[in-house]
Order: structure tokens, then sequence, then C-alpha cells
């Protein structure tokens, strides 16, 4: 008895060593702390969210495509996002938020003509990205704050964000949406679950643009995600006139 509970705290010891090495000390100790208060959003968004750009910095590159590349839903969706975009038939297409590329990836595999182009905040995602998708012969990414986009008004036919606005707050979710307005000059469109966590805020994107007055071209749930539920698709046409 006393040996395996011995042996039991060990293999504890050498995961937390482990975390350490891969997370820092500093974030195994505010999981810890997570832990203590039941897994509180809110404490967890103070200790690990107050700062997203840090956040994604840490979390981005490797450590980020080893996760997401290991979840086969996640291509399946991506998959499905590609080939509703493409219907668009836009020659020149921005992703906000691109990390390190699935989402152009997925989309140059099925258009080799359409001119494509990502922005991203985490620097650890941007040198990720560049060398994911060098042999596609996708070149034009940069680092860019989504608040702040390096682009003049009207430059691109499509501008589309993937699970990025759902990490910021509302006062800086409206910001970037109101730069992707400004540089779009056909459509907007958004993979964008709803459902708050610590990292997460919730958006109805059919309700946002209705009350905006703009033409909402496609509003559904995403089948092949694990919980449909709580995904939106949509695809928002932009008057001329913008």
């Amino acid at each position: 008895m006393y040996i395996g509970g011995i042996m039991i705290m060990l293999d504890k010891i050498r995961k937390k060593r482990k975390d350490i090495r891969e997370y820092g000390f500093s974030e195994v100790a505010k999981r810890a702390i997570i832990k203590l208060f039941g897994g509180n959003i809110y404490v967890e968004r103070f200790l690990l969210y107050r700062n997203p750009r840090g956040y994604w910095e840490k979390r981005g590159g490797e450590r980020y495509f080893k996760e997401q590349e290991s979840a086969q839903n996640r291509s399946a969706r991506s998959t499905f996002i590609a080939e509703n975009l493409v219907k668009l038939k836009a020659k020149r297409i921005l992703e906000v938020g691109c990390g390190y590329g699935k989402q152009l990836r997925s989309i140059r595999r099925l258009d080799t003509r359409v001119e494509l182009f990502g922005v991203d905040f985490s620097s650890s995602q941007i040198i990720k990205g560049r060398e994911y998708l060098k042999k596609d012969g996708i070149k034009n990414i940069v680092c860019a704050d989504a608040k702040d986009l390096p682009f003049l008004d009207n430059s691109f036919d499509l501008v589309f964000t993937s699970a990025v606005i759902l990490h910021h707050p509302s006062d800086t979710a409206e910001k970037i949406r109101n730069e992707l307005l400004r540089v779009s000059r056909r459509y907007i469109a958004h993979n964008e679950d709803k459902g708050i966590a610590s990292t997460r805020w919730s958006y109805d994107y059919n309700e946002i643009y209705n009350q905006m007055g703009l033409k909402v071209l496609e509003y559904c749930r995403i089948p092949c995600s694990p919980s449909p539920e709580i995904t939106q698709f949509v695809v928002v046409e932009i008057p001329e006139e913008n």
C-alpha cells in the first residue's frame, strides 16, 4: 500500500517537472492556483489571459501546431471552411489571426490561383506559419495587430477569421470587426464558436451584422465539429459604397 502511494507521488512529481520544462514554472503555478479555485473562469482569465498577445506568444508556434494537427476534427473543419470560402471566387483573400496557416493551406489546395495573405499578432505563430506555408508558395504572412491592420481600405475581396475574435472582449472584438470592414471590399466571413470560457467570449454574428444593416449570405453550423451546436459559420456581403 505504501509502495503504491509512493509510486503515485513520484509519478506526479515527474509529470510536474515535465510540465515545468515545457510550459515554465509560472504557468504551472498559475494552473495550480486555478485548480484550487475549482477552475473558475474569471480567476483563470485573470491569471492566464490578462495579456492575450503574451498568452499566444507562449502557446503559439510549435506547441500550438502539435496540438492542432493531432486533432482530426480540426482538419475536417478546416476543409469545410475552405470549401465554402472558395465558392465566393475571391481573387485576394486575407485571414486575420492566421496562426501557423492551417486554413490558408486548405484554401490553397482548392484554389491555386487566389492570392493569399495572413496576419497574426503572435510572432511565434508567424515564424511557424512561414515555415509551414513555404512549400505552398504563400509568402504574404506578417505580424500585425488585428485592431490596426497594415493594409489600405478595400484591399481584399474577402477577409475572414477562424476562432480569433472569440478570444477578445467586446471592445476589442468591435475594433477588429471594424478593421475587417475597412479592408474588405466584397465579403467578410467568420468561423467563430459561441460559448464562454476563460479565453473565450461569445458573439452572435448573425445578430451583429443584421443590426449593422449588412446582408448575411450564409449563417450555419459546422456539422463536422465535435460540438456543432456551438459553432457558427457566417458570410457577409459588403455594400459597394463601403
